[in-house]
C-alpha cells in the first residue's frame, strides 16, 4: 500500500478537503441535489447503483450494507457545494444495487467491481469515503490499486 493513503474518520475529511467543509455544513435541512442516476453493469448480471455529480476532484462515496446513495445526501450536497465531483456506489447486494444469487460477494470481488466502475467513468484516482463493511472493500481496492487511491 501507498505510504500517503491512511485511514481517517469522515470529519477529519472533512476538515481536511479544501474549502471550509465543517462538520456542521454536513447537516444541513433537506439538500438538492444535482446528481445523475446510473445502473451501471460491471459484469453480467451484475449492476451498481451508482450516483454521480459536480465537478473538481473526485470523492467515492461507498455505501454501508444497510444503506444507499441517500444516506450520504447531506454529505454529498456539502462536498458538491465545495467544487467537488461525487460518486456514490452501492456495493453489489447492497442499496439500490442488483443483487444476484450467484455472485461472488467476498470483499475482494467487490473492490474489484468498485475498480471497474471508477474505469467506467475514466476516475483514475480518488478519495474514498466508506461506511461499515465497506470500509474493507476501500481498503481491499487501496491494496490491490494503491495509484487509484488518493486516501481513505
Amino acid at each position: 500500500m501507498s505510504a500517503s493513503i491512511g485511514c481517517i474518520c469522515l470529519t477529519s475529511v472533512l476538515t481536511l478537503l479544501p474549502g471550509n467543509i465543517t462538520p456542521e455544513a454536513v447537516r444541513p435541512a433537506e439538500p438538492t441535489l444535482a446528481m445523475a442516476e446510473l445502473r451501471l453493469p460491471v459484469a453480467p448480471a451484475e449492476t451498481l447503483a451508482v450516483s454521480l455529480g459536480g465537478e473538481g476532484p473526485v470523492i467515492v462515496l461507498l455505501s454501508g450494507s444497510i444503506g444507499s446513495a441517500y444516506t450520504w445526501r447531506q454529505v454529498t450536497a456539502a462536498l458538491l457545494a465545495e467544487g467537488h465531483r461525487v460518486l456514490t456506489i452501492d456495493p453489489l447486494g447492497m442499496g439500490r444495487s442488483a443483487r444476484p444469487r450467484q455472485a461472488d460477494y467476498s470483499l475482494e470481488a467487490q473492490a474489484e467491481r468498485v475498480r471497474v466502475a471508477l474505469d467506467s467513468m475514466n476516475v483514475s484516482s480518488a478519495v474514498i469515503v466508506a461506511h461499515g463493511v465497506s470500509g474493507s472493500i476501500a481498503m481491499r481496492l487501496a491494496l490491490a490499486h494503491p495509484d487509484r487511491v488518493g486516501g481513505l
